[in-house]
């Protein structure tokens, strides 16, 4: 599971992702429905090809996440989550193999949703610090 969470200032409250047991039965409360991931080194940015934008050092760690299909209906609460996050000033994500299993500071970015006989596809990816995922 892979846990998100935002918050535009240190007094605030989190703000977890949206409840989707609506569309995912079982999907626990403040995650997003996987479908894949990936995990790479890489550099803080990136073009949407994939490309490093710059010849920086490999300082990142990134998870790329494919979310599963949902319906379109569904879709938006979910992009404006994540529009949110990865607009807010603190922003951390939780992942078992992103780190040592707790919450830590991790970038949006790549952020692809795309929609088909009525369903939609989400992917992004974020990107932490070696330096913290260690």
């Amino acid at each position: 599971m892979l846990y998100l969470r935002y918050r535009n200032s240190s007094s605030d409250p989190w703000t977890v992702v949206p409840s989707l047991t609506a569309v995912f039965p079982g999907q626990p409360l403040g995650s997003v429905p996987l479908e894949m991931v990936r995990l790479a080194t890489t550099t803080e940015f990136e073009t949407h090809c994939g490309c490093p934008e710059t010849a920086t050092d490999e300082d990142r760690y990134a998870l790329r996440a494919t979310l599963k299909p949902m319906a379109q209906a569904s879709m938006p609460g979910l992009a404006t989550f994540l529009l949110r996050y990865k607009q807010a000033n603190y922003h951390e994500a939780l992942y078992p193999l992103f780190g040592n299993g707790l919450y830590l500071n991790a970038a949006l970015s790549s952020l692809i949703i795309g929609n088909e006989n009525g369903m939609s596809k989400i992917e992004f990816r974020l990107a932490a610090m070696i330096s913290d995922v260690i």
